[in-house]
């Protein structure tokens, strides 16, 4: 029985990435067509600023959510393991909301400094 669940598990996450790849270039293709190839050059000046705050607001937080909960479900303890979940949800959600806001209140310096051309930044 574990290992069906495990090769269960392997072919729905395999899935899942596949699907998450395909609307990401149907997104990339649309986006394309909509800003031209010199917002796509802007897009691609801005999207590591992005993509680093990004990995900075959640640094590991989804592995160790897995893990509590995944303790706690090991021993029946379901209410500890809702608890874990939603203050984990709570975290990334202020995480994620500081960093937005500071991004948003920052897009002229990141676009000056960072990613040096102001283009990237409309305000």
């Amino acid at each position: 029985m574990r290992r069906q669940s495990f090769v269960r598990g392997a072919l729905i996450l395999t899935v899942a990435g596949f699907a998450v790849r395909f609307i990401g270039a149907g997104f990339r293709i649309i986006l394309a067509r909509i800003i031209g190839d010199e917002g796509i050059g802007l897009y691609q000046v801005a999207y590591p600023v992005y993509s680093t705050l990004l990995a900075i607001s959640t640094a590991g937080v989804p592995i160790a959510i897995s893990k509590l909960v995944s303790q706690y479900l090991s021993v029946g303890d379901y209410r500890g393991a809702r608890r874990v979940f939603t203050l984990a949800v709570k975290i990334l959600a202020v995480s994620g909301f500081v960093i937005s806001v500071a991004m948003y209140l920052n897009a002229g310096l990141i676009a000056e400094r960072i990613a040096q051309d102001t283009r990237a930044y409309y305000p």
